[in-house]
């Protein structure tokens, strides 16, 4: 799955996100378990690395991880304007050979929704548990059934920023468990005319069950689901039907 078009505007497509205060949370969580910085943080799916860059400011040591180049270049540019310099290795999430164990691993922004197939999603965890000690932990959030139907479904966005207009239509298949993007993107010019291009996403629907179960067959104990990246009690936000996104803490066994 190419991001050549997305990645340039990743950012400003989720600028609503608030990192420093989720990273924040997921280290509080850590320290409370005995994990403090400088320990060593698997940023699994890191993008243009904002959750790379907000740990490694909590002075954790980050690898960050991704399928895609042009998303690396921008994590490593930008972490590398604010003076860290972590190390990024472009690979595929599911057959992750990193070569070195970590005390947790993060997995932000719905990546795991991205995982093909029931297999693959088998095969994501196997390779996170691998590079995980034992007693650490793996964060990861999706998007709910209740997003894919209520909030995807076959819906369309415009996003009218100062250097770029996008379109956003959705197509969302119930029978498959999937829903395709169709993103067309008008690039303002040093002239005022604009370039189009385009790029297609695809996520894939996953039950708390189903993501659950996968889990520990592969490791894992479940310590919280929650509606929100607030961990700080121990045990989230209590869950509904009408989530748009739900938040994992797996700990190693």
């Amino acid at each position: 799955m190419s991001y050549s078009v997305l990645a340039k505007f990743y950012d400003g497509l989720n600028e609503s996100v608030d990192y420093k205060s989720w990273a924040l949370e997921i280290s509080d969580f850590l320290n409370k378990k005995g994990i403090t910085a400088p320990a060593k943080i698997l940023d699994i799916a890191c993008g243009t690395g904002k959750m790379t860059l907000e740990f490694s400011r909590l002075g954790y040591t980050v690898v960050g991880v991704d399928l895609s180049s042009e998303m690396l270049s921008l994590a490593e540019n930008s972490c590398a304007n604010e003076g860290f310099y972590p190390t990024f290795v472009c690979q595929d999430m599911t057959s992750l050979v990193v070569g070195e164990e970590f005390d947790a691993a993060i997995c932000c922004l719905d990546s795991v929704n991205y995982i093909r197939s029931a297999d693959a999603l088998d095969s994501f965890f196997a390779r996170a548990s691998e590079h995980i000690k034992s007693g650490g932990y793996l964060f990861f959030d999706v998007n709910t059934e209740y997003k894919f139907e209520k909030i995807y479904a076959n819906n369309s966005y415009v996003y009218d920023e100062t250097d770029v207009y996008c379109v956003w239509q959705n197509f969302y298949s119930k029978r498959r468990r999937l829903c395709d993007f169709d993103l067309t993107f008008f690039i303002k010019n040093a002239d005022s005319s604009y370039t189009r291009e385009s790029e297609t996403q695809r996520e894939y629907l996953y039950t708390d069950r189903e993501l659950t179960s996968i889990a520990e067959k592969n490791g894992f104990s479940l310590e919280i689901i929650s509606s929100a990246h607030d961990f700080s009690n121990g045990e989230g936000v209590r869950i509904s039907d009408c989530d748009e996104r739900h938040y994992f803490v797996l700990r190693k066994k």
